[in-house]
């Protein structure tokens, strides 16, 4: 017997095609092909696309699973809130995937970041004990229940009918979470997906452990090497979960499936179970049921022909699934599994939950597994009599089943083969359209208003220019009116900015505008920054806040609001965030400034990292800058200390620095050094000024000239003298006999941010 081809591809206008050669998939824009037929024609796009020379490995003993039916094999390193820094991100989990990848060069994927809303269940270590909704399990066998809880770096913060406990991800076998609600998940999902309601969903599973559902439009291609071949081709797929695109090597992929958004396959639900004498309930059970796999959890090979998902059960139960005003149908095809051989005998039967006994829809009798009956189109009611839930039932068939069928259920494997619900894609449009504004990480803790008869308008863009990974933000879109974001913020007494981080992607005329108010006192609008080929910096805008004293109760009142613009250019909110620090400027040391001036590019402080002693701040000899300066004693080093370690980047990001600025003197001569202390690896380098060389060789020189009386200014470049790295401290030293004076000293990106620092009052 002939072996098959190695492709199947099943199309949307019903047509099944093979061949041994897939085409034109090597780039986003290029059209896939198997043999000569097009796989996403707009008249017959793909439904489902099988490599038959492989097939999925068993579940992984660490793994995550999402509430789409996503899968990830990979272990949960960590947790993160996403507001820390300037480019604000949902929660998420920290994963160290265990699945192949093939970024492009010189980009790690060592973490995957998956956002947390998105995840039904977290495995770090199989058990036969499945962890209840809303539960933990831990490595010793023993659950707890929990009512809420709180992500931490290594751990979880459990709120349980005891009280709060954090639980160590060490301790932990399984984490459950409450099962949301299916179709505003679905609904979400689009909207970070496919915001036009047009994109089609592309659903990728490998053989090494991956489930992925992207879109089209969240879809990039490459080839390592010979574009013709296949097996050289890598896919980046960027999830609704993830906030990283995942490059799967094109080799590896099993099967693909593809809908609409108004075509929703049943394999993204968790069905509620009814078996005879129970009562219905969630169950992940895989003696009830299973997804693309038949009731044993072999391989799902429905009667005769090949099908791309499917949920294999086992007769004389029910399956219960949620429904949604936008369903209009049900399509299913339905049959017993190869497994059954010649046995078996149920019948299939479709109903509402209301009147159970009362189907819309019966098969006939199915005996044996050569034949696959197509239910056609089922009809949902959209009236009053629409039920909340319908019912899949395999019906073991016991009376009137033909003469000579097998007595016996334990033949009766059955598949609902390939059931998907028809939406109305208005409605869709609709549902998508309401939630345009909703889970942007930047306007997370933020009030958004808009008319909501003309709601914004949201895209995927692709913004990383300066990396050669693809990621994909969204993007939003004022139209008509403002879109206003408004807060009541209690200020700490470091905080001093309001940092807006929103940024076009897009050039032409009229571009939208940003408009700050503080107090109710709007300040100038500015056009939203660009960012594109020619402009790969977009600066956030900064407003200094004003001073909140330490005992101070009061609250400020912020808003932002995005104007529309031409076109209806959107924008990619990285942050918006009341920030310590300056994302491109950061003040070890410099004056006081009690009242800043909101429209100042920098507001005048004292050190806002660590307060140096009393002591060592002077004004009775002229300062470099202002009236105030510091005054080191010989023998006498004085320690500037940060919060928080500041990284020194190559190619910094918001809140990374690389150059230093400082003004020194000493006004008897002589020579001083600065002492700057690392993290990781904890060591320190040590910089030196003065007419002499430094005794201590690994010392490097920043300035070689005497030093008098005259203040010199210096901007050194600390990443050629540090690599890449986190300082933690900068000690300032005299080497000599005679005190050494220092002042204005600045962290920035680049040189030319030093401009923005306001002259002293």
């Amino acid at each position: 017997m002939a072996k098959p081809p190695r492709f199947v591809a099943k199309l949307t206008d019903g047509r099944t095609i093979e061949g041994n050669f897939l085409a034109d998939w090597h780039a986003a824009q290029a059209q896939a092909k198997l043999e000569s037929e097009p796989l996403f024609a707009p008249n017959a796009p793909l439904r489902w696309l099988r490599d038959r020379w492989l097939s999925p490995n068993r579940s992984p003993d660490a793994y995550i699973e999402f509430v789409n039916g996503d899968f990830v094999a990979g272990r949960v390193t960590g947790f993160a809130d996403g507001e820390d820094g300037f480019d604000q991100q949902p929660p998420h989990a920290l994963v160290a995937p265990s699945f192949e990848q093939r970024p492009p060069s010189g980009v790690s994927v060592a973490e995957l970041r998956v956002a947390t809303r998105f995840i039904r269940r977290i495995v770090w270590q199989r058990s036969t004990v499945a962890a209840e909704p809303n539960s933990v399990l831990f490595r010793d066998g023993r659950t707890l229940a929990f009512r809420s809880l709180r992500w931490r770096a290594g751990a979880i913060d459990l709120l349980t009918a005891d009280g709060p406990r954090r639980v160590a991800i060490s301790e932990l076998a399984a984490l459950r979470l409450e099962e949301p609600n299916a179709w505003d998940t679905y609904f979400d999902e689009l909207v970070e997906l496919a915001p036009d309601g047009e994109s089609r969903l592309l659903q990728t599973e490998t053989i090494d452990g991956l489930i992925a559902t992207t879109s089209l439009a969240r879809f990039d291609a490459r080839a390592e090497g010979n574009s013709a071949d296949f097996a050289r081709w890598v896919h980046a797929v960027q999830p609704a979960w993830s906030l990283d695109p995942i490059w799967i090597p094109n080799r590896n992929v099993w099967i693909r499936r593809s809908f609409a958004p108004h075509e929703v396959p049943l394999t993204r639900f968790l069905p509620r179970l009814e078996t005879p004498g129970s009562a219905a309930v969630p169950t992940l059970s895989a003696a009830a049921w299973q997804i693309n796999r038949n009731a044993y959890g072999d391989t799902f090979n429905p009667g005769e022909a090949e099908a791309g998902w499917g949920i294999g059960v086992r007769s004389a139960n029910r399956l219960i699934f949620p429904t949604h005003p936008a369903v209009r149908t049900l399509r299913t095809r339905f049959a017993l599994d190869r497994a059954a051989g010649t046995g078996g005998c149920v019948r299939a039967k479709v109903a509402s939950i209301v009147t159970p006994d009362q189907p819309w829809y019966t098969s006939e009798f199915v005996v044996g597994s050569q034949h696959t009956i197509d239910c056609g189109a089922i009809s949902i009611p959209t009236d009053g009599n629409r039920p909340a839930e319908i019912i899949l039932e395999v019906d073991a068939a016991h009376t009137g089943r033909p003469a000579g069928a097998d007595p016996l259920t334990i033949r009766d494997i059955a598949d609902w083969v390939e059931p998907w619900f028809e939406l109305d894609a208005a409605v869709v449009k609709d549902e998508i359209a309401r939630r345009r504004a909703t889970h942007i990480p930047a306007w997370r803790s933020w009030k958004v208003t808009f008319n909501e008869q003309t709601p914004p308008l949201r895209k995927n863009v692709t913004d990383d220019l300066n990396s050669p990974t693809v990621r994909h933000r969204p993007a939003i879109a004022a139209v008509g009116e403002p879109i206003v974001l408004s807060a009541e913020r209690r200020l700490d007494t470091d905080d001093r900015w309001l940092v807006v981080g929103a940024h076009r992607v897009q050039d032409g005329p009229n571009p939208p505008k940003l408009k700050i108010a503080i107090n109710g006192k709007e300040q100038p609008e500015q056009d939203a920054p660009l960012f594109d080929r020619s402009h790969r910096d977009a600066r956030p805008i900064c407003f200094a806040l004003p001073r909140s004293p330490a005992t101070s109760d009061q609250s400020i009142e912020l808003a932002v609001s995005q104007m529309p613009g031409n076109d209806e250019t959107p924008l990619v909110w990285r942050c918006l965030t009341v920030s310590r620090t300056h994302p491109f400027l950061r003040c070890l040391f410099d004056e006081i400034d009690n009242a800043p001036n909101a429209a100042s590019p920098l507001p005048l402080e004292l050190f806002g990292e660590a307060d140096p002693p009393v002591a060592n701040i002077r004004t009775e000899n002229a300062a470099n800058w202002g009236s105030s300066h510091l005054y080191v004693p010989p023998d006498e080093p004085l320690r500037l200390a940060v919060k928080q370690p500041i990284a020194i980047r190559n190619v910094p990001n918001w809140g990374e620095f690389r150059f230093l600025r400082l003004a020194m003197r000493k006004p008897e001569g002589g020579k001083l050094q600065l002492v700057i202390q690392r993290v990781d690896p904890p060591t320190s380098v040590a910089l030196v000024a003065g007419e002499k060389q430094p005794a201590d060789e690994n010392a490097r020189v920043m300035w070689q000239q005497p030093l008098g009386k005259d203040w010199i200014v210096l901007t050194r470049d600390l990443y050629a003298d540090l690599g890449e790295c986190q300082i933690e401290s900068i000690t300032l030293q005299s080497l000599d006999d005679q005190p050494a004076l220092f002042d204005h000293i600045y962290l920035s990106r680049g040189p030319g941010d030093f401009n923005g620092i306001p002259n002293p009052r």
